[in-house]
């Protein structure tokens, strides 16, 4: 029993082996697959921080130069003010972060001080500061070169070495540093700027310049999604704590490697060096997605807390062979094919996730190289003024030289040249004469087209010094001997207006010949464009004609004509420029618009390495922004809708699903195809078996296939066929067997047999003799079969040649016992035990000999006994020598006597227990009856229940006698 029990235990271990197998491959599977999905998202993260980061850093690298900063905040706050209290109200922020090393003057649109606490009244009522603020002004309005007389008043208030040039380029907001008045550090340095609503003078203490007082307002102001912004100033050493030199290890460690970020101890780090021993860095920290390990461990925990709780459930009965075929090719299939799925699905997912990324930056690039196409195009405006240029020269040609000299001569070139004309020299030949837009300086003298229209003395000393270097520029191109004395004498001039060499001077007058060129001297900020005009059309040049532009009116006429050609790409690009305080082609104001202040603080002079991303018009855009280079008073940016990435994308799933489900339903279909040649075969398999179970012998399998299931099934029709002629035997056999009981006044006689198989071994017969005599025999062959019916069919013929003494029990046995012992061979062995009865209806009294068989047991219904007959002899053909003997047996009325082999005996319930001597004889007293036919129905209705839903394990035959 122990060993049994052993067995039983190894099989349901390896039962379950396959499935453990199976679950530990699917939990790895899982796990690296949430490892890849975490990867990913690592990948995706740190890309985005890029991004971020490194538009950061360019922020910080600016904010980094005091002065830079300081500029661009002003800056900044004067644009987005509303007015002078708006301004005032930033400007004690500031003093707060300053540690009160500001100071400011502020005038309202009147020219009235409204703020100052840098002077703090040492002008008051002098009337220097309302002529301070209409000389910043006339400033702002007219150039430099209209304040000669007030040049000396500035410097004796603002400093002695005020640069108005630089001023103006302050005011202009084209220099990115202070205005520095003194050299010595005497007055202090200033920002300033003009405006319509009010005007504002900034000044500074040169010790905030030397701090990190940038760096550290914008650390602290910064905010944007979990990004912290930091700089670690390593001159400091003292000061540095731990973090702070690991901080530094890692930034020059990515510098080292050429990598913009990575990941530190789970916390996303870029970082640079910068001058003065500052490390600017950027960090974010990394939320994981999935935590892969923590995942799968609590899966393969919920896994297996519900596999012990089936386990417990159901125990034994559970184990993959114990369900049907058809699950366990649907679980194959699962594991087969849903797999290398998920891995596909894996694989899909990581593609679309890079196809996306590629996808944004081929945007970006697009929108960098449509921003490079518009700064190319801004070339063809130069070649457009040009033309206007050469159309001006056309129209003034038929009017020169006879009205040279006239207003007319400008007129028809402003009429020409347009808004876009800021001034014009025109210088003939012979004699030296310049002319400009306000009249005509011959000999030393100004002779203005208005009266009333003076010019200044640094004004005529900038028309005269013109005056011979374009005499001496002509007469080179004409070919003509060279003053020396006066060639000294102008280089001398040029060089004391100009500060710059005169060979330079020249250079820059070639370059701008035939092309629109910066000077780049004097007060030449503007572009100008040099025309040689000759009359005749001969190698003699006539005239020296220099147009002078206003840039920003050429930028923005240029940008006027253009964009609509810009909005109508082929890339479907939104393309938008700003001046900086108006943008789109509405002139849309920049202050009223935080979303593009925002992006235009972000703006450099070249595209951003890394895409930057937006909302634009309520949906999200990925663009490029850039300062032009040849229209330098413009910023370009161009917006690609992430909607069609976004339709691209989803294009590219729609295609992914598609061909899943083509997949599936192939996977499908091939189920069906593994089905029909795999499962179908093994339901007419099972069907067959099921009509074995039911005796249905005639059944048979389509052979339809030659594979092994081919093979199978001719193999059980073959044994159908043998099962069949065995089904014809059984029936031959039951003919042997009394096909009814025998009723009578005295007695009623029933009995019955059920074959475990077709051919069972055992027998039994009952017959009358003669008079009231009756004959009642019952025999058990050893095993079933052929055999046994054959060794059952000798004893039925010999019994019937025993009619000379068949009320001799004992010599009916003896002569069985010579048949069946002489048929033994080594191959044949079997055995029969055998019981008979010769009974006197009348008398109720009777002969019975035994020969190994169950003892009958005698019912006594009225007293509820029941008791043995027993008699002890060997069995049938067991030894050669054996001897039988008789005995008397008498029943009383209403008693039963009941004959019986062991079938009923060992008949086991689902529980394992048999039904036993002391069952059965239960059994006979609570079924009785008085009619044999349904006492028999009762025992066997009380046999079928306790088998329950086991199968016989043993024939059953049942022979009642009971006497009335």
């Amino acid at each position: 029993m122990h060993s049994e029990l052993k067995v039983n235990h190894s099989a349901r271990v390896s039962g379950y082996l396959p499935a453990i197998l199976a679950l530990s491959v699917f939990y790895l599977l899982v796990y690296y697959g949430l490892v890849h999905i975490e990867q990913q998202h690592r990948d995706l993260q740190l890309q985005a921080f890029t991004q971020q980061s490194s538009s950061l850093l360019e922020q910080m690298t600016l904010y980094a130069d005091p002065e830079i900063f300081w500029v661009r905040r002003l800056n900044d706050d004067f644009r987005i003010s509303t007015g002078h209290s708006d301004f005032m109200a930033l400007l004690d922020k500031h003093q707060k972060a300053a540690a009160g090393k500001l100071s400011w003057i502020i005038w309202n649109s009147n020219g009235q001080v409204v703020a100052d606490n840098h002077f703090a009244g040492k002008y008051e009522g002098t009337g220097v500061l309302p002529e301070l603020f209409r000389d910043l002004n006339l400033l702002y309005n007219k150039g430099a070169g209209k304040l000669d007389h007030a040049t000396n008043r500035m410097r004796r208030i603002l400093g002695p070495h005020l640069d108005l040039d630089r001023l103006a380029a302050v005011l202009y907001y084209r220099h990115p540093k202070l205005v520095r008045p003194d050299s010595a550090g005497k007055f202090a340095d200033f920002w300033a700027a003009v405006g319509g609503k009010f005007s504002a003078m900034v000044f500074f203490n040169r010790d905030i310049l030397a701090d990190d007082t940038g760096l550290m307002m914008f650390c602290r102001e910064f905010k944007d999604s979990g990004v912290k912004a930091g700089f670690i100033n390593t001159s400091r050493q003292a000061r540095l704590t731990r973090r702070d030199k690991h901080l530094t290890e890692s930034v020059i460690r990515l510098e080292r490697e050429g990598r913009s970020s990575d990941f530190f101890d789970e916390l996303m780090l870029a970082g640079k060096r910068i001058a003065g021993g500052k490390i600017l860095v950027a960090s974010k920290r990394y939320s994981s997605l999935l935590a892969p390990g923590k995942l799968a461990a609590f899966l393969a925990l919920v896994s297996i807390f519900g596999l012990l709780l089936i386990l417990k459930s159901y125990g034994a009965d559970l184990g993959l062979n114990r369900c049907s075929v058809k699950l366990q090719l649907l679980l194959m299939l699962m594991v087969t094919t849903g797999l290398p799925l998920l891995c596909l699905a894996l694989a899909a997912s990581d593609h679309v996730t890079r196809k996306k990324t590629s996808l944004i930056m081929s945007a970006y690039q697009q929108c960098i190289e449509y921003l490079q196409h518009v700064e190319s195009r801004s070339n063809i405006n130069n070649a457009y003024m040009i033309n206007r240029v050469d159309r001006s020269i056309s129209a003034i040609k038929k009017i020169l030289p006879d009205k040279f000299g006239r207003e007319e001569v400008i007129d028809e070139i402003r009429l020409h040249i347009g808004e876009v004309l800021q001034d014009v020299r025109l210088i003939a030949s012979c004699p030296a004469i310049v002319m400009d837009m306000r009249g005509i300086f011959a000999n030393g003298r100004f002779a203005p087209f208005a009266d009333g229209d003076k010019v200044q003395s640094k004004e005529m000393l900038e028309l005269k010094t013109f005056q011979h270097i374009s005499a001496y520029y002509l007469s080179v191109v004409n070919n003509q001997p060279i003053d020396v004395d006066r060639f000294n004498e102008t280089e001398l001039l040029a060089e004391m207006a100009y500060q710059r060499p005169y060979h330079e001077i020249i250079q820059n007058i070639m370059l701008a010949t035939d092309k629109i060129w910066f000077l780049g001297w004097g007060e030449r900020t503007n572009p100008v464009l040099v025309k040689l005009i000759s009359l005749n059309d001969n190698l003699l040049i006539d005239y020296f004609y220099m147009i002078v532009f206003r840039n920003s009116f050429l930028q923005r006429d240029f940008i006027r004509r253009q964009i609509d050609n810009f909005d109508r790409n082929p890339l479907g690009l939104k393309f938008i420029s700003s001046d900086g305080r108006l943008y789109a082609k509405e002139l849309l104001k920049v202050a009223d618009s935080p979303w593009f202040s925002e992006i235009i603080r972000k703006t450099r002079v070249q595209p951003s390495v890394e895409p930057q991303f937006t909302n634009y018009d309520g949906k999200p855009h990925v663009y490029a922004g850039m300062r032009s280079q040849n229209l330098s008073d413009f910023y370009f940016y161009a917006f690609y809708p992430l909607e069609k990435i976004d339709a691209q994308i989803a294009e590219e799933q729609r295609f992914m699903l598609s061909a899943g489900v083509v997949t599936i339903f192939l996977l499908v279909g091939l189920a069906l195809v593994f089905s029909a040649s795999f499962v179908s075969p093994l339901s007419a398999l099972q069907a067959g078996a099921v009509a074995i179970r039911h005796r249905d012998f005639s059944y048979r399998l389509p052979e339809i296939s030659g594979d092994e299931f081919g093979e199978m099934a001719r193999v059980f029709n073959s044994s159908m066929a043998d099962f069949e002629e065995l089904s014809l035997a059984g029936i031959v056999q039951s003919r042997l067997l009394p096909q009814q009981g025998i009723a009578e006044s005295r007695f009623d006689l029933y009995g019955r047999n059920i074959p475990m198989t077709e051919l069972g071994g055992d027998y039994f017969d009952y017959f009358h003799v003669d008079g009231s005599s009756y004959v009642i025999m019952a025999g058990d062959v050893a095993g079933h079969g052929v055999g046994a019916s054959l060794i059952m069919a000798m004893a039925k013929a010999g019994v019937m040649r025993c009619r000379d003494c068949l009320k001799d029990p004992a010599a009916v046995l003896s002569r069985l016992h010579q048949i069946i012992h002489e048929t033994r061979t080594k191959v044949q062995r079997k055995i029969m035990t055998f019981q008979y009865l010769c009974y006197d209806a009348e008398s109720g009294e009777g002969v019975y000999s035994n020969a190994g068989a169950c003892s009958p047991v005698l019912v006594d219904h009225a007293r509820s006994e029941t008791s043995e007959i027993t008699l002890q002899a060997p069995v049938l053909g067991g030894f050669k020598k054996s001897k039988f003997s008789n005995t008397e047996v008498k029943l009383a009325a209403g008693q039963a006597l009941v004959f019986y082999t062991d079938g009923i005996i060992e008949t086991m319930n689902s529980e394992g227990r048999e039904i036993g001597y002391d069952g059965f004889k239960q059994i006979l007293l609570e079924s009785y009856d008085i009619d044999a036919t349904r006492y028999y129905e009762n025992i066997y209705s009380r046999y079928i229940r306790w088998l329950g839903e086991n199968q016989p394990q043993d024939d059953l035959t049942l022979i009642i006698l009971v006497r009335r």
